[in-house]
């Protein structure tokens, strides 16, 4: 079979799934990266700014109960590190997906 010049080896070539016994960090950040968690990202992303603004509002207390029980500032940073979290990953994931659109 011919190949095209600059063209990889084997476009179709499966990519390692997780739970198959060759996926490794590689896959693994490919696909936490590559631009597939755009969405759900996202919707983490303002779901926990929602949580953010509405504790510093005091609209709701600061406090969770699962899986333990976390009160006041302890409860605050959580949400925080939560919102700072799945933003970078949602900011991450729409910068390589309009990389690999515009392409």
């Amino acid at each position: 079979m011919p190949t095209v010049k600059g063209a990889p080896a084997a476009p179709f070539a499966r990519q390692p799934q997780f739970g198959d016994p060759d996926y490794n960090f590689t896959a693994f950040a490919r696909d936490l990266l590559g631009g597939g968690l755009r969405w759900p990202a996202t919707v983490f992303a303002v779901l926990g700014a929602v949580l953010v603004s509405c504790i510093f509002a005091n609209l709701l207390p600061s406090e969770m109960f699962w899986p333990i029980h976390v009160r006041s500032a302890n409860a605050t940073r959580i949400a925080i590190f939560a919102l700072v979290f799945w933003s970078a990953i949602a900011v991450v994931n729409w910068i390589a997906h309009t990389r690999r659109r515009a392409a």
